[in-house]
């Protein structure tokens, strides 16, 4: 836990981006992921509709990843494509997340998700 914390707080507060091999081994199975972003983070609600995306609105509890050092709110807003299996409200995942688009203040489209 003290290594994890570690690593966030460095890639949190910033580094160049590139993780180096002892940072890598601390990511441990998540080194091998190209998500720029990775946190773990509890679905708090779904917003109206899904139709290409679903949108949800994320409450963080840690971040595991974040390579291109994006701005994270203790709120997060994040799409899924519909026809794809969807989180469950309330409960706590790990997230690998990408911009939605070039625009960061967009939000992020949700990679994949595995519940904790």
């Amino acid at each position: 836990m003290k290594r994890l914390l570690v690593v966030s707080l460095v890639l949190v507060c910033g580094c160049n981006g590139k993780v180096t091999q002892e940072e890598q081994g601390k990511l441990g199975r998540y080194s091998h992921s190209n998500a720029p972003v990775i946190i773990e983070a509890r679905i708090i609600e779904l917003n109206v509709g899904c139709d290409k995306y679903c949108y949800y609105n994320i409450e963080l509890i840690k971040v595991i990843k974040n390579s291109i050092k994006a701005k994270l709110d203790s709120r997060i807003k994040a799409a899924k494509y519909s026809w794809e299996s969807q989180p469950e409200i309330n409960k706590t995942y790990t997230l690998e997340l990408e911009y939605y688009n070039d625009n960061p203040a967009d939000g992020f489209k949700i990679i994949s998700f595995k519940e904790k």
